[in-house]
């Protein structure tokens, strides 16, 4: 009897209101801070994955890249319009795709990859005028032991529209003529 009264007061009401604010206050809190957390870890996590890839990227910037380019570049390059044997070094994705023989380096392992071989005068010999100094070959060589690290991406290659077959404007073809009328 005086239950259902009791739990119908204006009091009640207001605790009870009151008590449901606090609480999703508290639930809301929690969740935000949790998102924080989440997001704070993955940047910590992601700022540590590239300070680890720092060094090797910054040796080849320091070390690799100048020789590509004084060395390679006259003929294994997209600017060079040559690109001799089909493989280009300008780009990860060209060594990596290699050129006619295959893929030019193999990360992690200098004594495979033809690259290390041209230098070494094993296979090929690169550059074909004289051979690199041991100093350059070295470092080639400990740049392959590192797995490559290479920042460079390919540069796009840009296709005349003209070209595109779905670009083409719709014409009418001229029907072939048939002989056999049946």
């Amino acid at each position: 009897m005086w239950a259902p009264d009791y739990w119908q007061t204006e009091d009640v009401l207001r605790i009870q209101t009151t008590w449901l604010l606090w609480l999703g206050s508290v639930v809301s809190r929690a969740v935000a801070v949790m998102g924080l957390l989440s997001v704070f870890s993955a940047a910590a996590a992601q700022g540590s994955a590239e300070e680890e890839k720092e060094p090797g990227i910054r040796f080849f910037e320091q070390n690799i890249a100048p020789i590509l380019k004084q060395r390679c570049f006259e003929c294994h390059s997209h600017e060079s319009g040559k690109a001799k044997g089909g493989l280009v070094l300008d780009s990860r994705h060209g060594w990596a795709k290699g050129g006619s023989e295959g893929p030019a380096i193999i990360p992690g392992k200098p004594d495979e990859s033809l690259l290390i071989q041209a230098v070494r005068f094993e296979s090929y010999e690169m550059p074909p005028d004289k051979q690199l100094p041991d100093s350059e070959i070295a470092l080639l060589e400990k740049w392959v032991l590192m797995g490559a690290p290479d920042p460079r991406k390919s540069k796009a290659q840009k296709t005349d529209p003209a070209k595109l077959w779905a670009l083409k404007p719709i014409g009418n073809p001229q029907v072939p003529c048939v002989k056999d009328d049946s």
